[in-house]
C-alpha cells in the first residue's frame, strides 16, 4: 500500500495515463481487495453519496478505476456477503446511465488546440492533453462498469440500450470507445436481427448526422456567430469561431466511427 491508502497508490501508478489501460493497477487491486473483508472493502471506499454514485467533483481517473474494479471484484465472488457489499456501491442501472451520459456528453473536455490559439503556454497546452487522456480514462470506465449491471431490470436495460446508441452516433465520443460500447450493446441487445437494424439506424445516423433547425440555415448561424464574436463580414477568412471548430472535430470524429462500428457489427455476426 502506499500511505495505507488506496487513491494514493493509484495516483503513484499513473494509473488514467497508463500504457495498458490500467491493468498493472487492476492486479495490484485485486492482490489488496483479497487480502480484506468485503465489509471492510465498502467502508473503505467512501466516495459514494447517497445515490451510490461518485460526485463528478471527486470523479477522478483513480476513484473511477478504484470504484470500477472494488465493485467488480464483488461482482465475482459471487452471492452471500459479496453481492450485499455490492449492491452498497452500485446505484440503479437508470441512474447510472444518466451519470455517465452527463460526464461524456456534457461536462467540458479540456481544449488543448484553443489555449494554444490563445497564446498560451506549452506547459498548458500539454496539461490540457493530459486532462483530456484523463476524462478519456475516466468514461471508459464507466462504460465498462454497465456489463456489472443486473439487465433483469427492464427500464434499465431499455436506457442503456439508448445510452449505447446515442454514444456511438455521437461526435464526441472517441473512437476508441466504440468497442466496448458495442460489447455492452451486444449484452443488451441479445437479439441479432435487433440489434444489426439498430447498429443500421447508428451508422445512419453518423453518415448523415440530424441537424438542429439552428444549423439548417448556415447564413443565420454564420451571422449570428459574426456578431457574437465582433467580426465584420470582410474579417479575415483565417479566422474560424471555436464552435465552428468544434462541429468540424465531431464531424471527422463521426467519420472515424463508421468502419469502427461496420467492423464491430460484422464481427458480431460471425461469431453467432
Amino acid at each position: 500500500m502506499c500511505n495505507s491508502n488506496i487513491v494514493e497508490l493509484l495516483y503513484a501508478l499513473d494509473v488514467g495515463n497508463s500504457a495498458d489501460n490500467g491493468k498493472v493497477a487492476a492486479d495490484t487491486l485485486r492482490v489488496l481487495f483479497r487480502a480484506l473483508p468485503f465489509h471492510e472493502l465498502v467502508e473503505g471506499f467512501s466516495y459514494v453519496d447517497a445515490n451510490r454514485l461518485v460526485p463528478y467533483m471527486k470523479l477522478t481517473a483513480e476513484t473511477s478505476c478504484y470504484w470500477r474494479h472494488l465493485v467488480a471484484f464483488l461482482h465475482g465472488e459471487g452471492a452471500g456477503a459479496a453481492e450485499l457489499a455490492e449492491q452498497k456501491l452500485l446505484p440503479e442501472l437508470s441512474d447510472f446511465c444518466r451519470y455517465l451520459r452527463h460526464y461524456v456528453l456534457e461536462v467540458e473536455r479540456p481544449q488543448q488546440e484553443k489555449e494554444q490559439e490563445q497564446g498560451q503556454s506549452v506547459t498548458m497546452a500539454e496539461g490540457s492533453a493530459a486532462e483530456d487522456m484523463g476524462w478519456t480514462f475516466v468514461a471508459r470506465q464507466l462504460i465498462e462498469m454497465t456489463s456489472l449491471f443486473d439487465l433483469a431490470d427492464e427500464v434499465g436495460r431499455a436506457n442503456l440500450a439508448q445510452l449505447c446508441k446515442d454514444f456511438m452516433s455521437s461526435g464526441k465520443v472517441p473512437v476508441s470507445f466504440v468497442e466496448p460500447l458495442m460489447s455492452v450493446f451486444s449484452t443488451v441487445r441479445t437479439d441479432t436481427e435487433t440489434r444489426v437494424r439498430d447498429v443500421a439506424e447508428v451508422i445512419a445516423e453518423l453518415r448523415d448526422p440530424m441537424r438542429s433547425p439552428g444549423e439548417e440555415n448556415g447564413g443565420e448561424r454564420n451571422e449570428s456567430m459574426t456578431r457574437a464574436t465582433g467580426q465584420t463580414a470582410n474579417g479575415s477568412p483565417d479566422i474560424v469561431t471555436s464552435t465552428e471548430r468544434i462541429k468540424a472535430v465531431e464531424e471527422e470524429s463521426r467519420k472515424k466511427q463508421v468502419p469502427a462500428v461496420l467492423a464491430l457489427m460484422s464481427s458480431s455476426r460471425t461469431s453467432l
